[in-house]
Protein backbone atom coordinates (compact mmCIF):
# COMPACT_ATOMS: atom_id res chain seq x y z
CA UNK A 1 0.00 0.00 0.00
CA UNK A 2 1.24 3.69 -1.60
CA UNK A 3 1.60 5.82 1.97
CA UNK A 4 -1.29 9.19 1.85
CA UNK A 5 -0.13 12.37 0.86
CA UNK A 6 -0.24 14.14 4.56
CA UNK A 7 -4.16 16.50 4.12
CA UNK A 8 -3.63 20.30 3.42
CA UNK A 9 -5.18 22.69 5.19
CA UNK A 10 -4.80 26.57 4.32
CA UNK A 11 -5.03 29.46 7.08
CA UNK A 12 -6.07 33.08 6.32
CA UNK A 13 -3.37 34.96 6.06
CA UNK A 14 -3.71 38.86 5.92
CA UNK A 15 -0.68 40.67 4.40
CA UNK A 16 0.66 43.78 6.74
CA UNK A 17 -0.20 47.03 5.62
CA UNK A 18 2.18 49.49 4.57
CA UNK A 19 1.91 53.08 6.17
CA UNK A 20 0.95 54.51 8.91
CA UNK A 21 -1.94 53.35 10.65
CA UNK A 22 -5.51 54.41 10.44
CA UNK A 23 -4.78 56.49 13.36
CA UNK A 24 -2.48 58.73 12.41
CA UNK A 25 -3.38 59.06 8.61
CA UNK A 26 -4.93 62.31 7.71
CA UNK A 27 -8.57 63.23 6.42
CA UNK A 28 -7.05 66.72 4.42
CA UNK A 29 -6.30 63.91 1.51
CA UNK A 30 -9.78 62.52 1.25
CA UNK A 31 -11.31 65.90 1.67
CA UNK A 32 -9.38 67.45 -1.19
CA UNK A 33 -9.76 64.17 -3.33
CA UNK A 34 -13.80 64.91 -2.53
CA UNK A 35 -13.38 68.26 -3.53
CA UNK A 36 -11.15 67.92 -6.71
CA UNK A 37 -13.89 65.06 -7.70
CA UNK A 38 -16.94 67.41 -6.94
CA UNK A 39 -15.05 69.96 -9.43
CA UNK A 40 -14.77 67.55 -12.13
CA UNK A 41 -18.40 66.53 -12.10
CA UNK A 42 -19.30 69.88 -12.12
CA UNK A 43 -17.16 70.69 -15.22
CA UNK A 44 -18.47 67.06 -16.92
CA UNK A 45 -22.45 68.65 -15.93
CA UNK A 46 -21.37 71.98 -17.28
CA UNK A 47 -19.95 70.26 -20.49
CA UNK A 48 -22.80 67.65 -21.28
CA UNK A 49 -25.44 70.60 -20.62
CA UNK A 50 -23.30 72.50 -24.20
CA UNK A 51 -23.34 69.76 -25.91
CA UNK A 52 -27.23 68.74 -25.05
CA UNK A 53 -28.13 72.29 -26.31
CA UNK A 54 -26.26 71.85 -29.83
CA UNK A 55 -28.54 72.19 -32.46
CA UNK A 56 -29.39 69.17 -34.17
CA UNK A 57 -28.00 67.68 -36.75
CA UNK A 58 -29.94 68.32 -40.68
CA UNK A 59 -31.42 65.72 -41.66
CA UNK A 60 -29.99 62.83 -44.05
CA UNK A 61 -30.86 63.44 -46.94
CA UNK A 62 -32.87 60.46 -48.86
CA UNK A 63 -33.33 58.86 -52.61
CA UNK A 64 -35.92 58.82 -54.46
CA UNK A 65 -37.38 55.38 -55.11
CA UNK A 66 -38.14 55.24 -58.35
CA UNK A 67 -36.51 53.09 -60.35
CA UNK A 68 -34.00 55.31 -62.58
CA UNK A 69 -34.80 58.36 -60.72
CA UNK A 70 -32.20 58.18 -57.77
CA UNK A 71 -33.04 62.04 -57.08
CA UNK A 72 -31.87 62.76 -53.44
CA UNK A 73 -34.09 65.17 -51.33
CA UNK A 74 -34.55 66.03 -47.98
CA UNK A 75 -37.38 65.77 -45.82
CA UNK A 76 -37.62 69.88 -45.24
CA UNK A 77 -37.74 70.10 -49.23
CA UNK A 78 -40.45 67.79 -49.16
CA UNK A 79 -42.68 67.05 -46.39
CA UNK A 80 -45.00 64.61 -48.28
CA UNK A 81 -41.89 61.78 -48.18
CA UNK A 82 -41.25 61.73 -52.22
CA UNK A 83 -38.86 63.69 -54.21
CA UNK A 84 -39.76 66.73 -55.72
CA UNK A 85 -40.23 65.26 -59.02
CA UNK A 86 -42.68 62.51 -58.74
CA UNK A 87 -45.64 62.28 -56.34
CA UNK A 88 -45.02 60.13 -53.25
CA UNK A 89 -47.61 57.28 -54.54
CA UNK A 90 -45.75 54.53 -56.09
CA UNK A 91 -45.29 53.24 -59.54
CA UNK A 92 -46.25 49.70 -58.89
CA UNK A 93 -49.90 50.36 -57.25
CA UNK A 94 -52.86 49.13 -59.76
CA UNK A 95 -54.03 52.03 -61.44
CA UNK A 96 -57.25 52.05 -63.95
CA UNK A 97 -56.13 52.43 -67.31
CA UNK A 98 -56.34 55.47 -69.81
CA UNK A 99 -59.38 54.95 -72.32
CA UNK A 100 -57.11 55.06 -75.28
CA UNK A 101 -55.33 51.88 -73.75
CA UNK A 102 -58.55 49.96 -72.70
CA UNK A 103 -59.82 50.42 -76.34
CA UNK A 104 -56.92 49.78 -77.83
CA UNK A 105 -56.98 45.92 -75.40
CA UNK A 106 -60.28 45.93 -76.91
CA UNK A 107 -59.62 46.07 -80.16
CA UNK A 108 -57.09 43.42 -80.35
CA UNK A 109 -59.09 40.79 -78.67
CA UNK A 110 -61.61 41.65 -81.07
CA UNK A 111 -58.98 40.23 -83.83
Amino acid sequence: RLPQPAPVVFLPFRAPKQGRPKSERGTRKKSRERGRAREKRIAMSAETEKSAAAPAPAPAPMRCQRIGCDAMFTDDDNPDGSCHYHPSVSSLLPRPLPLEKIASFRSFELL
